[in-house]
């Protein structure tokens, strides 16, 4: 065997295109990067015989079933920043022998809109949480005190695997979870009935399907596992099988202590300061003149009123009799006897309304305005404006409302013009919050999703005719299989069977000529016998329930047949669609019930068996009769039509998998319009400081598919009766009592009222 021709080629582009001169804050501002890949690869195996076997050899290598050796692969990412808030991406994949994925996602703040190929995740409510391949588009938007995701409308390109366990096999793994392709993040897994991390407790390899342990799993161990998978052929074809889907789900937090109260608003940052008189440069030297006659300039302005303390020779003075003040220019005049010195300085502590000095460039609009600054609650008269480099005067060239920053001029300022402001304002901040010794948070959430698909224009049945030969009809006893099944036995359904003999044409006459074999229940033995006694085919168990109706079985009674006459059989039947089931050996040969499986159709099922951790499959073959005689690897599979289970004829391993492909006949819908199913559920918690916290979620699921049953009686527990947001609220109280009764005790004492 040989190896031949491996090559790669890779074109790698990354780069960043600034559409302007200017700094990086200059928009738009793109970003490329991604690669372009030429693949070549071959295989020659001689001979050409042990083909497939020496690709067992090649670590994982397989051939594509088009293109031919050579393959490209595309990977694109644009980034677009458009502004400081704003961006636009582009993602592109081309890989061989999947359809093309794209998607693009607009950003503005927190707010993200993604449409094209998409992975939706909604998480949250342990009981409705599921992470779906989409094709359509989905928003989120989140905040410190919210988050929303909302998919409005999208096509479904996953497939959900129903809950499934296999048992260690004393390894780490890999362990075959008997699909590939799983979508990112939707695997949920669980260990003994603990939920696992991923990448901590375990690895998973989506593109094939297999999970690995960070510690050995004996026979022992349990784990069960549930997913979402994408069918490529779903992608090629997909109005074969894609349901519509919508989800929606959010979830706030709320401080109790806070809610309802109206929202806090900015106020002026108000600075502490304290300086010493005479100043420092009157210390070095000369005192400034204002100050050897008494008069102090603060450093920082406008001052609050009523804030200022003057100390002087171990004295605090008082307004208007030792000192006057103006609060606008922070001036001081001492009306003191002495004056202060280097051994007796003057202190003063005063606050004052905290400012910034800006210069802001408007452009002109030709109009006398009103223009308005980027800042309000501007200091009075700290403004300095100019209009093309001239300076212009105040309450002359225009006017300026402070607290709002808007300007008026007295005369048109052109388009052309450019307006140049220097101005200190006002700093304003929200004021700081109390901090709670017991700080509380709750938070609420609600999920809702709902798939749906548009029921068939046409009917659930089908019309077919199926012809025999005379010779076939005698070899096999004079029973007719037909290909097709269930078939109807209604008063609307097609049945007729014409048998052609010399050039003539008869249509026989039921339960004369022939028969559909029915069933009934032997009670001596509790077991189906046939009626007439004749085989029906693909029954293998005596238990199976199935008539020939169910199984496609006719028996002729009128046995006058030659060998060169020839039948045709017109019938309707039930159409069906393809499931697969998933299971593990438990140590018997069964039966193994098929959970929430309905009308299987009997002779349609392919059954595989395979090692946990192993990629051989061994398929297995249906016993030909009631006796296991279809060897080591034979089963029986009852077809009851509402609970099929499957019996092998060895005991099946714990270490064992299985998989059942299989036709069904969907159930059908009690609405004319479409089949949906609706999951939603409620959550919430509630958090007091690190003592106590509390979580809670509800679930519910409805289908408009209508299964017929029997209705039966059975007498509910009291306990039974409790929802589940009851059952976790005994839970948490009970687990955290302790805790919660010493913090109550601690404050009715605090409070004076005694203990719990």
């Amino acid at each position: 065997m040989k190896k031949l021709s491996l090559a790669v080629f890779f074109l790698i582009l990354s780069g960043t295109l600034l559409l302007a001169d200017q700094p990086s804050q200059t928009y738009p501002q793109i970003d490329i990067s991604g690669f372009k890949k030429w693949e070549h690869k071959e295989v020659s195996v001689s001979p050409n015989s042990n083909y497939f076997t020496g690709l067992t050899q090649l670590g994982g290598y397989s051939p594509l079933a088009s293109g031919g050796p050579w393959q490209e692969r595309l990977q694109l990412r644009i980034v677009g920043q458009l502004s400081e808030n704003l961006s636009v991406s582009y993602d592109l994949d081309q890989q061989p022998e999947t359809p093309e994925k794209f998607d693009v996602k607009v950003k503005y703040y927190n707010n993200e809109l993604t449409f094209g190929d998409i992975n939706a995740t909604f998480s949250g409510n342990e009981f409705v949480s599921t992470t779906k391949s989409l094709n359509g588009v989905m928003l989120t938007a989140k905040d410190t005190w919210y988050d929303i995701v909302a998919v409005p409308s999208a096509k479904e390109q996953s497939q959900t695997l129903s809950l499934t366990s296999q048992n260690g096999n004393n390894s780490r793994g890999p362990y075959n979870l008997g699909h590939g392709s799983i979508v990112e993040g939707s695997e949920q897994i669980q260990l003994n009935g603990v939920t696992l991390a991923r990448n901590s407790d375990y690895t998973i390899d989506y593109f094939d399907g297999k999970v690995t342990f960070n510690r050995m799993l004996n026979q022992t161990d349990e784990f069960k596992y549930s997913f979402e998978y994408t069918n490529v052929l779903d992608l090629f074809f997909p109005t074969l099988s894609n349901r519509d889907f919508f989800g929606f789900q959010s979830r706030f937090t709320i401080d109790p202590e806070q809610f309802g109260k109206p929202a806090p608003k900015e106020e002026p940052v108000v600075v502490s300061a304290r300086d010493l008189f005479p100043s420092v440069a009157s210390q070095e030297g000369e005192a400034p003149e204002e100050e050897a006659s008494g008069q102090y300039r603060l450093k920082h302005v406008p001052l609050i009123n009523f804030s200022e303390a003057l100390t002087f020779m171990g004295t605090q003075l008082k307004k208007n009799d030792d000192y006057i003040v103006r609060y606008d220019t922070g001036e001081i005049k001492l009306l003191t006897r002495f004056l202060p010195s280097s051994e007796e300085a003057l202190t003063v502590a005063y606050k004052y309304f905290a400012t910034s000095q800006e210069t802001s460039a408007i452009q002109g609009i030709g109009s006398y305005g009103p223009y308005r600054t980027p800042h309000a609650n501007l200091v009075p008269e700290s403004e300095r404006i100019e209009v093309d480099g001239k300076l212009l005067v105040r309450d002359l060239d225009y006017k300026i409302k402070y607290p709002s920053g808007e300007l008026m001029f007295g005369v048109v300022v052109g388009p052309t013009s450019q307006i140049r402001i220097n101005y200190k304002y006002n700093v304003t901040a929200l004021p700081p919050a109390a901090a709670s010794k017991y700080p509380k948070e709750l938070k609420l959430g609600v999920t809702y999703l709902k798939e749906s698909a548009k029921k068939s224009a046409g009917a659930p049945t089908a019309v077919a005719i199926d012809a025999f030969t005379g010779q076939n009809v005698i070899t096999s006893n004079f029973i007719l299989n037909l290909k097709n099944r269930p078939i109807l036995n209604t008063s609307e359904a097609t049945l007729a069977v014409v048998l052609r003999q010399g050039g003539t044409s008869r249509q026989l006459t039921p339960e004369v000529d022939y028969t559909v074999p029915t069933v009934e229940v032997d009670p001596s033995t509790g077991k189906y016998i046939v009626i007439p006694n004749v085989p029906l085919a693909y029954i293998t168990d005596r238990t199976d329930p199935s008539n020939g109706y169910y199984t496609g079985t006719i028996y002729l009674l009128n046995q006058s047949l030659g060998a060169s006459d020839e039948i045709d059989v017109s019938y309707s039947y039930q159409k069906n669609v393809i499931g697969t089931y998933n299971g593990t050996g438990n140590g018997s040969r069964g039966p193994y019930f098929l959970r929430n499986i309905r009308q299987v159709v009997p002779g349609s099922e392919t059954v595989q068996v395979w090692d946990q951790g192993s990629s051989v499959i061994t398929t297995y073959t249906r016993n030909p009769s009631f006796d296991a005689t279809a060897g080591d690897n034979g089963y029986s599979l009852n077809y009851n039509s509402t609970t099929p289970s499957i019996t092998f004829n060895n005991s099946l391993g714990t270490t064992k998998n299985f998989q059942i492909i299989y036709q069904y006949v969907p159930a059908v819908s009690s609405n004319s319009g479409n089949i949906s199913q609706v999951a939603y559920g409620f959550d919430g918690s509630f958090k007091i400081g690190d003592i106590f916290h509390i979580d809670s979620s509800y679930a519910k699921s409805e289908t408009d598919q209508v299964f017929v049953s029997e209705p039966t009686s059975e007498p509910l527990a009291v306990n039974d009766r409790l929802s589940i947001f009851e059952v976790n609220i005994q839970k948490e109280i009970q687990r955290h009592w302790k805790t919660i009764s010493a913090y109550i005790t601690t404050v009715l004492k605090t409070s004076g009222l005694g203990e719990v």
